[in-house]
C-alpha cells in the first residue's frame, strides 16, 4: 500500500523524480569509474616477485629554467649502479626502441611482409628475465644470451607469424630497418597484469 502511494507521488512529480534518478545514476557511475581506475593503478607489477624492492630509474632535469624529465637514464648510470652501488642485487638495462620497419621473409621469390612503425620493442639483457617472471612457451633464457637473438611475446609472435605455435616460431628470422636478420630464440606469454616492463 505504502509502496503504491510512493510510486504515485513520484509519478506526479516527474521532473523531481527524473532529476533524482539522474543524479543517482551519475553518482554511481562516477564511483564505478573511480573504483576501476584505482584498482588498475594498484594492480601494476602485482605479479612481480618482491615488487617493493624493484625500482625504475628515471631522469629529471632543468633546461632553460624549465623542469622536465623522461622515463630513461643515461647508460653510464646503469653501469655505475651495477658496479659501484652496494646492495643492488640485480641491475637490468631496458631500452625501449621504435622501429620504422620490420620485414618478415615469406619464402623464395616472394616479397617480405612488412610491418611499419613498430612500437614497444625493447633491447635488454638476460637478467631482464630474472627480474620479470615471464612464462616461457618456447625456448629458454639461455638461448637469448647471444647477439642477434630476440624473444617475442605471444601477441607479437602472432602478429609476425600468424597461425604458428610458439615452438614453430623458434628459429625464424626477420629484420629491423633492413639491417642484419635477427633470430627468434624464445616466445613468452603476455603478462597478465599491468606493467612498465611489458615491451618485447
Amino acid at each position: 500500500m505504502k509502496l503504491g502511494i510512493s510510486f504515485r507521488h513520484l509519478w506526479r512529480q516527474k521532473m523531481f523524480t527524473a532529476l533524482n534518478i539522474l543524479g543517482l545514476a551519475v553518482g554511481m557511475s562516477a564511483c564505478w569509474v573511480v573504483f576501476l581506475v584505482v584498482r588498475y593503478e594498484l594492480s601494476y607489477e602485482k605479479g612481480m616477485p618482491d615488487r617493493e624492492l624493484v625500482y625504475h630509474v628515471v631522469s629529471r632535469f632543468v633546461f632553460d629554467g624549465e623542469e622536465s624529465g623522461n622515463a630513461g637514464a643515461p647508460k653510464p648510470m646503469y653501469e655505475a649502479l651495477r658496479d659501484e652501488v652496494p646492495g643492488v642485487a640485480l641491475c637490468v638495462p631496458a631500452q625501449e626502441t621504435f622501429v620504422q620497419k620490420v620485414a618478415i621473409p615469406m619464402g623464395e621469390g616472394i616479397p617480405p611482409q612488412v610491418f611499419e612503425m613498430q612500437k614497444r620493442l625493447m633491447s635488454t639483457s638476460l637478467q631482464y628475465f630474472q627480474m620479470i617472471p615471464y612464462k616461457w612457451l618456447a625456448g629458454n633464457p639461455a638461448d637469448f644470451n647471444a647477439p642477434g637473438k630476440v624473444v617475442l611475446t605471444t601477441e607479437r609472435a602472432q602478429q609476425y607469424f600468424p597461425n604458428m605455435r610458439p615452438d614453430q616460431v623458434l628459429g625464424r628470422t626477420y629484420s629491423y630497418n633492413d639491417t642484419l636478420p635477427v633470430t627468434v630464440a624464445g616466445v613468452v606469454a603476455n603478462l597478465d597484469y599491468p606493467s612498465d616492463f611489458d615491451a618485447l
